[in-house]
């Protein structure tokens, strides 16, 4: 994926929510504490000192240094980003553990959310069309039958969708849509296994083996799974994104129990209107 230049002065990176990575990620909320305000709590000195040189008008809720790899974890108002121990590097977006399947990002989202909202599993509502004007025509779909819809848009090149693939073969109660959104430099990749004779299997063999299909043909399942992503917008925050019939979103990993029992709960009479 083909990436702009963004003003990167550490002022406008805070204020504005430049994203730095690769993927589809939501657009950040953020806010900037003058440094007037009390003092934060540091997780490391060393960093603290060089984060306050280089983000001169931000004082951060918290700076943690443990348990993030080899980045520190930055909180600022509503604002999870991370930099390296010398803040030269700064990344907005989501952090995997990849080896625990955890995402570390989402524990401190959830503390940052209002009490009446702080539940880790609790979905976002997308408008309640979102399921019937989804482009089904164009999507690869995995246990044709099972009891349990869901669809999903997903990367060829992300792992966490990789693994979901390979736990689908013993979860013929899920019947998966799956929407390719050719990320990361696999959109011909994808629009290729679209074309395949027998797409499913193309898409299987792709996961476990990073084998390409030669097949052309004149459907373009990427572009069709990325004007379906942007419909959802926010609530479209990387791969894999997972949609209910009922018209609930939510992002992230999921085994295949999580998964099954999200699928499970019943449909909410209620719905917000997308924008």
């Amino acid at each position: 994926m083909r990436l702009n230049k963004v003003n990167i002065e550490p002022k406008n990176l805070i204020r504005s929510g430049a994203l730095l990575g690769i993927g589809l990620v939501a657009g950040a909320l953020l806010l900037s504490p003058s440094r007037n305000e009390a003092s934060a709590q540091m997780g490391s000195g060393q960093t603290a000192e060089a984060f306050a040189e280089r983000f001169p008008e931000t004082v951060p809720d918290s700076l943690e240094c443990n348990g993030f790899g080899p980045l520190c974890q930055v909180v600022a108002g509503k604002t999870v980003f991370y930099v390296d121990p010398d803040a030269r590097h700064a990344f907005i977006g989501r952090l995997y553990d990849l080896d625990a399947k955890q995402d570390l990002t989402e524990a401190t989202l959830i503390s940052l959310r209002p009490p009446e909202t702080n539940e880790a599993d609790k979905p976002i509502l997308a408008n309640a069309a979102t399921w019937d004007t989804l482009p089904f025509e164009s999507a690869i779909v995995r246990n044709r039958g099972g009891s349990l819809k869901v669809a999903v848009f997903s990367d060829i090149n992300c792992g966490y969708c990789r693994n979901l693939s390979a736990a689908l073969t013993s979860a013929p109660d899920i019947e998966v849509s799956e929407f390719l959104v050719g990320m990361a430099g696999s959109a011909d990749a994808s629009r290729h296994i679209g074309c395949a004779s027998d797409p499913e299997r193309a898409l299987e063999i792709y996961y476990a083996t990073r084998s390409v299909p030669s097949a052309e043909c004149d459907q373009d399942i990427v572009l069709a799974a990325q004007t379906a992503a942007r419909r959802l917008g926010s609530k479209m925050q990387g791969t894999p994104t997972f949609v209910r019939p009922d018209g609930a979103v939510t992002s992230g990993f999921r085994d295949i129990n999580s998964l099954r029992t999200w699928l499970e709960i019943p449909a909410a009479p209620d719905r917000e209107t997308s924008q």
